[in-house]
């Protein structure tokens, strides 16, 4: 979490360290929801393919639900990213209808993070969810936590309804050591502790 929030100190692997908080957000998404919701990386992980209107597509195809055309074609045709979502989560019923919890998630390892809160408002214009509307997530490195008024600090850059995963949170959701330790950025945390304690 410290490095994820210091990437201007780790510049030259700023790439490794994002994508690592994205798996990382995925799994503490999975652990804070129902136990047979369906995550999906939406980023660098991704397992959807092609432009950014045909992983839309392809993405709708599994939530089964329905993509609005007409918005979707307002959208660059060789665009490539995901429109402003890193992770999405649904729990769909036995029934197929398209009326469950789902949530797009989007993650900000950068001081810079409130400009991201609209990235991910869109999908509720690309997806024609039955009934219901997609909430959404925001997954930070930085401890938000005012626990003297029970609130977050800079709660006034929120805004809109929104699920905050700041890091005192995203911590009390990994349930499973190995996750942490399997990941590369590991290796940087123990270069960090081996030089400290030369320098000591």
């Amino acid at each position: 979490m410290v490095i994820s929030s210091n990437l201007n100190v780790f510049k030259q692997f700023t790439g490794d360290i994002t994508q690592e908080f994205e798996q990382l957000s995925v799994i503490v998404l999975k652990n804070y929801l129902l136990s047979h919701a369906i995550v999906k990386p939406l980023g660098k992980q991704s397992a959807f393919h092609g432009y950014a209107r045909a992983k839309v597509k392809q993405l709708t195809k599994e939530m089964k639900v329905e993509v609005d055309e007409e918005y979707i074609e307002t959208t660059s045709p060789k665009g490539t990213q995901y429109l402003g979502g890193d992770l999405a989560v649904w729990g769909l019923f036995p029934d197929d209808v398209g009326n469950y919890i789902s949530v797009f998630g989007q993650c900000a390892c950068r001081k810079n993070w409130p400009h991201k809160l609209s990235e991910t408002k869109q999908y509720n214009r690309f997806l024609r969810m039955y009934l219901n509307k997609i909430s959404y997530a925001l997954f930070i490195p930085y401890s938000l936590v005012d626990y003297q008024k029970s609130k977050f600090f800079e709660h006034h850059c929120f805004g809109e309804n929104i699920l905050v995963f700041e890091r005192k949170r995203i911590l009390s959701l990994i349930t499973d050591e190995s996750v942490v330790t399997s990941l590369e950025t590991q290796k940087i945390v123990k270069e960090c502790i081996v030089f400290e304690e030369r320098i000591v």
